[in-house]
């Protein structure tokens, strides 16, 4: 016996990545590190279960003859009289494209995080740049120019 296809899992999974995400964006917005990194573990897991629930969704989709991928999933969802496959497929759909935005949003704010740190770390590779003296001799020789000194 065929199991039917079925769109419950995924739009379930979809909407806790879609909360995730929303609340990455809120820790991005205000620079909150610890939290941003205890929500990559959890984001890793839950985009993991969803690739399971879409691996099984495609073969029973094969099972039916219709490709394995999202065009086959469309094919299949316009061959069925049931309405509420179509509404669950849009759903899901919906909430996929939410997500996808809000996953495009948050490389953005995560690039201008990256962006300030690498400017940042250019200025204070340049606070300690070594410029060339002369020395006694005449012959140039390395100094290191720093913000303040140490005292021992």
């Amino acid at each position: 016996m065929t199991m039917a296809i079925s769109f419950e899992e995924d739009t379930q999974l979809m909407r806790e990545l879609l909360e995730l995400l929303e609340d990455e964006q809120k820790n991005l917005v205000i620079n909150n590190v610890k939290e941003i990194e205890k929500a990559i573990a959890t984001k890793s897991m839950l985009l993991q279960q969803i690739n399971a629930t879409a691996k099984k969704r495609y073969a029973l989709l094969n099972n039916y003859h219709f490709e394995a991928n999202e065009n086959g999933m469309l094919a299949w969802v316009l061959q069925q009289t049931n309405p509420s496959i179509k509404q669950h497929w849009d759903a899901f759909q919906r909430i996929l494209v939410k997500a996808k935005e809000m996953n495009r949003l948050n490389g953005i704010l995560i690039s201008k995080h990256f962006n300030r740190n690498q400017k940042m770390l250019q200025n204070l590779q340049n606070a300690f740049k070594s410029t060339d003296v002369y020395g006694k001799n005449g012959q140039t020789k390395s100094s290191v120019t720093t913000r303040g000194s140490l005292t021992a």
